[in-house]
């Protein structure tokens, strides 16, 4: 659900330039920094190319809208998020994206009705018998 795309450190820092202030610079340096592993969880996250899953069923679902803080460069951002996750979407033959309407990046917690009918939907691909 609306997963980290494939190569954030590259876009944000693309989207948001270094000579960006205030909230955007906020926003490109705690992105930048959580990939690089500070995070509750101290996973990496390195930038890499997006590599075949087969044919597993996957559904890709993406946030309505999250930049609204950063409007000078929210669009760009947008653009990158879509274009992450049609990388995502590249994963597999059997793969779907959908938006979460009304929803920011935590769609488990903005819209739990559509991840719980996600997931569903996969299991059940999954488990079909074909």
């Amino acid at each position: 659900m609306d997963a980290t795309i494939p190569a954030l450190t590259a876009g944000v820092s693309k989207a948001i330039p270094e000579s960006a202030t205030g909230m955007a610079a906020e926003l490109r340096d705690q992105t930048i920094a959580v990939n690089e592993g500070q995070n509750p969880e101290k996973f990496l996250i390195a930038d890499e190319k997006v590599r075949s899953a087969g044919n597993i069923p996957v559904q890709i679902i993406r946030h309505e809208s999250q930049y609204a803080e950063v409007p000078d460069y929210g669009p760009a951002l947008e653009a990158m998020w879509a274009e992450g996750q049609e990388q995502w979407r590249a994963l597999s033959g059997r793969s779907r994206i959908g938006v979460a309407a009304g929803s920011g990046h935590y769609i488990h917690v903005d819209r739990p009705d559509i991840a719980v009918k996600a997931i569903q939907r996969v299991t059940a691909q999954a488990t079909a018998r074909s």
